[in-house]
């Protein structure tokens, strides 16, 4: 019995059961959301974070222990980006002769994102460190966790924020959509790649392809903006 215990042990701290229990976490969230007809409630990134946490209180695996086991996860967040420039070039031709109204969006959106933050920080009399961390919470992870250590935020703060704010997406859209439906798929795309970068994208690319390519525009005239522009703040 003994024996039994001493080999449990060794299984769920090696870094492969790290890995394999993040996966599987989420390939049963993807399966409840898709049976569930696309419940926004139920979206997958939601499911498998509450059944991850659930499952590392239970077997005792402490935070800093699992995530240096899957730290080769983030190195990915770089790689899933940069493919959504499939969607981008499917759409090229069409985005040309949208491509002015998207970049004046953008402009104007960007700063008044990071400038609502600044006020409401100063308003609550907010951290230093957290409202830089903060500053960073309407683009993709890979920047924000760059951008944010520059200027002197905290990554996992960054990364917390990030995620938040893109959890918005698959749970407000369909509500604002039968308030407000857009004209073309394109409207809503620009609008969730703006507030809700990746994670936005991905709930853009259920829409349509169209809706997807214009998400990942705007998510990455966002990212390259914010990242030129939002040291300068600080």
């Amino acid at each position: 019995m003994e024996h039994m215990i001493e080999a449990s042990k060794l299984v769920v701290v090696h870094p492969l059961f790290a890995l394999l229990l993040t996966l599987l976490c989420y390939q049963g969230a993807v399966f409840l959301y898709e049976n569930a007809g696309r419940f926004p409630l139920l979206h997958p990134l939601l499911v498998a974070t509450a059944m991850l946490v659930f499952l590392l209180d239970s077997l005792g695996i402490h935070y800093a222990q699992y995530y240096k086991n899957v730290e080769i996860l983030p190195l990915f967040l770089g790689v899933v980006t940069v493919a959504l420039a499939i969607p981008l070039y499917e759409s090229l031709r069409h985005m040309r002769l949208l491509l002015l109204p998207v970049l004046i969006t953008v402009l104007l959106s960007a700063p008044f994102a990071v400038g609502l933050v600044l006020l409401l920080a100063d308003v609550f009399n907010l951290d230093a460190v957290l409202t830089k961390s903060l500053a960073t919470k309407s683009v993709t992870t890979p920047i924000a966790v760059l951008v944010s250590e520059e200027i002197g935020g905290k990554a996992a703060l960054a990364t917390a924020f990030v995620l938040v704010t893109g959890m918005f997406a698959p749970i407000l859209v369909p509500v604002f959509l039968k308030l407000w439906p857009a004209k073309r798929d394109a409207i809503t795309g620009i609008a969730l790649g703006l507030s809700s970068h990746a994670i936005g994208t991905a709930k853009a690319l259920e829409i349509s392809r169209e809706c997807g390519a214009f998400s990942a525009l705007a998510m990455s005239l966002t990212g390259i903006l914010t990242a030129l522009f939002l040291p300068w703040f600080f």
